[in-house]
């Protein structure tokens, strides 16, 4: 059996794993320009904290970001992320905004990842199906022989 801190450990690792693998293919001009740079960093800090990852490992997952740019210095980036990691909020860049630049700037991997997303996986459902109250059933589009198939809840 696995208890809750082996389970803990278990989920930040894979979301460390995820975001280093999601920020290999964001933009290089989002790593040198300094205006996306900072708010790709409060995301990443955001982020962590959110999910329980160390400040440290926080660390290094913004230096293999960092690093891809040609301006990177290690001192200056310790130094921000020093200075600014306590001043986290909520409110702030998080999930959401990781997820648009990465829209932007991999659509094709973007969309491989969001295919088996629910709102994806909800809207071809809604394409074929209907759901009816009264009576409770859930009705199906046939395409092949343009019918109908009714099978309740």
């Amino acid at each position: 059996m696995i208890n809750d801190e082996e389970v803990a450990i278990i989920d930040t690792k894979y979301i460390e794993t995820k975001l280093k693998l999601m920020l290999s293919k964001m933009s290089v001009s989002r790593k040198s320009e300094y205006d996306s740079w900072t708010k790709m960093i409060w995301c990443l800090m955001n982020i962590c904290k959110k999910e329980g990852i160390s400040h440290s490992k926080c660390s290094k997952i913004i230096h293999v970001f960092s690093a891809k740019s040609a301006n990177y210095d290690e001192d200056l980036v310790d130094d921000f992320i020093d200075s600014n990691f306590d001043k986290i909020r909520e409110a702030s860049y998080g999930w959401k905004y990781f997820y648009e630049c990465l829209k932007c700037d991999d659509p094709e991997y973007y969309e491989s990842i969001t295919m088996k997303m629910y709102n994806n996986m909800k809207k071809d459902f809604e394409l074929n199906h209907a759901k009816i109250l009264h009576p409770p059933m859930i009705v199906h589009f046939n395409k092949e022989d343009d019918s109908l198939d009714d099978s309740p809840f």
